[in-house]
């Protein structure tokens, strides 16, 4: 009887210790406060204004240092520029080192860098290049000049045109195309060249 007594007793003295552990953990655990969460807030925006950003678009006004540029959607941008900023001239597969005198207004480049409080992108690398054009898509009418081992050209406005032929088309297969059959082509148009997406014999 008295083991048992001595068992139970041994059992609630535990019981209250643990809740005695648990409720000084609750009255010690650090509640977040305004200036913590404004610090964590502010420390949010700092990591977003020290996030790489680029601005892409045409040179429309230079200064010592500074390039305004037109996006895309017609959004004024303004990049900053200094001895540190890496240019490139980049011309299809070959990119030389450049100089910031040599960025022209009428110029397409990438600026990439960091954006500061006035919303100009600190520049660490600006990027000279071709200014990507939408492709020329066009529908025509037309006459196939010749088929000579699946080589296709056709005939439009006394031009000579080749149709490249993608894995897969809308239209009839390359053998069913023969000489004088009228066409109508869907496709991107390149110098003599039609990338074609559909063709249909009318």
């Amino acid at each position: 009887m008295k083991k048992s007594k001595l068992i139970i007793l041994t059992v609630l003295w535990m019981v209250l210790a643990t809740k005695s552990i648990f409720a000084a953990t609750a009255t010690t655990s650090p509640t977040p406060t305004s200036s913590t969460i404004e610090a964590q807030v502010k420390r949010r925006i700092d990591d977003i204004k020290n996030s790489p950003k680029a601005f892409v678009g045409t040179v429309t006004d230079k200064t010592q240092n500074t390039l305004q540029i037109r996006t895309e959607k017609e959004e004024i941008k303004m990049v900053s520029a200094d001895p540190a900023t890496t240019i490139v001239k980049k011309d299809q597969d070959k990119s030389t080192s450049s100089k910031y005198d040599d960025v022209a207004i009428g110029d397409f480049i990438i600026a990439i860098g960091f954006r500061n409080g006035n919303d100009v992108l600190n520049a660490k690398k600006i990027i000279i290049t071709a200014n990507p054009t939408a492709p020329k898509r066009k529908i025509i009418k037309a006459k196939i000049a010749s088929n000579l081992k699946n080589q296709i050209k056709i005939s439009a406005a006394d031009k000579i045109i080749n149709l490249k032929f993608p894995k897969r088309w809308q239209g009839p297969e390359k053998k069913e195309l023969l000489e004088g059959d009228l066409v109508v082509v869907f496709g991107e148009f390149e110098d003599n060249n039609i990338n074609l997406r559909s063709i249909f014999k009318i």
